[in-house]
């Protein structure tokens, strides 16, 4: 009795070290961790009387192997024998009506348990991590099953899930992986987020009609599913719900489904064939990423957005349809599909993103576009392209290095040509640009070298630094009235440039700005400029300046270029 500690009819403490203490007559309560920790300890009988056992009351008790639980014992509290991990068996009688919190947490060893008829509610993790678990039988009776309760049971092989159960937590069944079979009850309404997930011997389960929701990553990670059926009254397949299926070969998702989720079939490889419905307006981000058999998909008129990397890795898929009513499209949606042929872009798309058709040989060309603004061009871009109308600008760098593009025509919608935009297109011979055009920034045509005329419109109020540099078979180039500065650079190095007209609009000549235009015989400087940068003409070796402009005279005489005054009749305008 010395290592008993006893308050009354509450066994507080143990601080024996028996194998198999016998516990007095008399007590009701086992206490809070009153054998906590105890390793000595192998096996114990409970005494009848005892009602209740409390929080950690057998909390890592790691050499306990076997327990008898009286009749009489109503509940079994939250971690009572959490970490029990040498717990082999252990009898609940059928006065238990409740399992709290991580009770058998841990419990390792534990094979086989008969939850008793009176338990209406197993609680969260309540036997999370029995690895040796291979059978459990949850009577009629029970309403609930918590989170994660029975996570990590690595060794169960079936579960039946009884018709009194209307609710099963999130990851209540995570990672049980000689899981084959599940039945799950016709009460159920709603599938919790990743309560199946990682389930990879899970062959066969059949959702009942009564259910209407199912949680992200239900299904994820259950390597082994073959086939599925939704019930009709699902309205969302939410995310992650079944990445990684790897064995999944069809699925029939019902009308009344609005979204497929972002990851929802990712990893699918063995997914040939997916209708969705009308019903669908949302395909979520890498929602089919990796499908490698998908051969066949059908997307309805009703989709209005496809998410990022949506179908990329989808290399079996041949050709793909994108309704009108699709608006939205994120990068690298169709990326790495290397057998697909075919596919269109609907004019109503206002935002494409990047590398849209990267790595997918037979699509020649996509535009990446956003909120109007082009970004880049996806794909081998053809020799001559028309911009559409839904374009307003010409992003950074869009179609910079396009080697195999000749002509470019920019629509009346466009207001901006943006930094390198046409940067190093050494084929490009022609480019129209319209009279909506205010600037043509920095580098936008650097570099294009095949480029023999260019008209910049009217409407063009700046050109930016190195705009037309590197220019080298450019014999012509009118700039506007209404362009005050020209800009560094911006037609140095253009060789074969023998003809510019500069108007009477201009006040400033950028450094370098017609550097190294060697053909170059004569301009016009008109009395508006007040400023001529360092080396605007350097190495224009037969240049000779037509004004009377006392900047440009000063100019010439500072950098031995050599001249002339304007005749009046010989004047030029614009």
């Amino acid at each position: 009795m010395e290592d008993f500690d006893i308050r009354g009819n509450v066994l507080f403490r143990y601080r024996g070290s028996k194998p198999k203490p016998v516990i007095p007559k008399g007590i009701e309560v086992i206490g809070d961790n009153a054998f906590d920790s105890n390793d000595s300890i192998y096996e114990l009988i409970i005494p009848h009387g005892v009602k209740e056992i409390k929080s950690q009351a057998f909390v890592d008790c790691k050499s306990l192997k076997r327990v008898a639980i009286p009749d009489g014992v109503e509940y079994i509290c939250g971690e009572a024998f959490s970490g029990c991990e040498s717990l082999e068996e252990i009898v609940i009688p059928d006065s238990v009506t409740g399992i709290d919190y991580y009770a058998f947490d841990g419990c390792s060893a534990l094979k086989k348990i008969v939850i008793p008829n009176g338990v209406t509610g197993i609680e969260g993790y309540a036997f999370r991590g029995c690895g040796s678990l291979e059978e459990i039988v949850i009577p009629d009776g029970v309403e609930y099953i918590g989170d994660g309760a029975f996570d990590g049971c690595s060794s169960l092989k079936e579960i039946v899930i009884p018709d009194s159960v209307t609710g099963i937590g999130d990851f209540a069944f995570d990672d049980c992986i000689s899981l084959k079979k599940a039945v799950i009850s016709n009460s159920v309404e709603y599938i919790a987020e990743f309560v199946f997930s990682g389930c990879s011997a899970l062959e066969g389960i059949i959702i009942p009609d009564s259910v209407t929701e199912i949680g992200d990553g239900a299904f994820s990670g259950c390597s082994a599913l073959k086939k599925i059926v939704i019930p009709n009254g699902v309205t969302r397949i939410e995310g992650y719900t079944f990445r990684c299926c790897s064995s999944l070969k069809g699925i029939v998702i019902p009308d009344g489904v609005t979204c497929v989720g972002n990851y929802g079939f990712d990893g699918c490889s063995s997914l040939e064939k997916i209708v969705l419905p009308d019903s669908v307006t949302e395909i979520g981000n890498r929602a089919f990423f990796g499908c490698a058999a998908l051969k066949e998909i059908v997307i309805p008129d009703s989709v209005t957005s496809i998410g990022y990397r949506a179908f990329s890795e989808c290399e079996s898929l041949e050709e793909i349809v994108i309704p009108d009513s699709v608006t939205s499209i994120g990068f690298n949606a169709f990326r790495g599909c290397s057998s697909l042929k075919k596919a269109a872009i609907p004019d109503k798309v206002t935002s494409i993103g990047k590398g849209l058709f990267s790595d997918v040989p037979g699509v020649p060309f996509a535009m990446s576009v956003t909120d109007g603004v082009l970004n880049e061009y996806n794909g081998v871009c053809p020799a001559k392209l028309n911009i559409p109308d839904s374009v307003t600008s010409i992003g950074y760098s869009a179609f910079s290095e396009c080697e195999s593009l000749e002509e470019i025509v920019i629509p009346d919608s466009v207001t901006e040509v943006g930094n390198d935009a046409f940067k190093s297109c050494t084929s490009l011979k022609k480019a129209v640009i319209s009279n909506s055009v205010e600037s043509i920034c920095g580098e936008a045509f650097w570099g294009c070298e095949s480029l023999k005329e260019i008209v910049i419109p009217g409407s063009v109020i700046g050109i930016g630094y190195n705009a037309f540099m590197g220019c080298s078979s450019l014999k012509k180039a009118v700039i506007p009235n209404v362009v005050e500065y020209i800009g560094d650079g911006a037609f140095a190095g253009c060789s074969s440039l023998e003809d510019i007209v500069i108007s009477d609009s201009i006040t400033g000549i950028g450094d370098g700005a017609f550097a190294g235009c060697s053909s170059l015989k004569e301009i016009v400087i008109p009395d508006s400029v007040t400023e001529i940068g360092e080396g605007a003409f350097a190495g224009c070796s037969e240049l000779i300046l037509i004004s009377q402009n006392t900047v440009a005279q000063k100019y010439a005489k500072e950098n031995g270029i050599k001249v002339k005054s304007p005749k009046k009749s010989s004047a030029k305008t614009e």
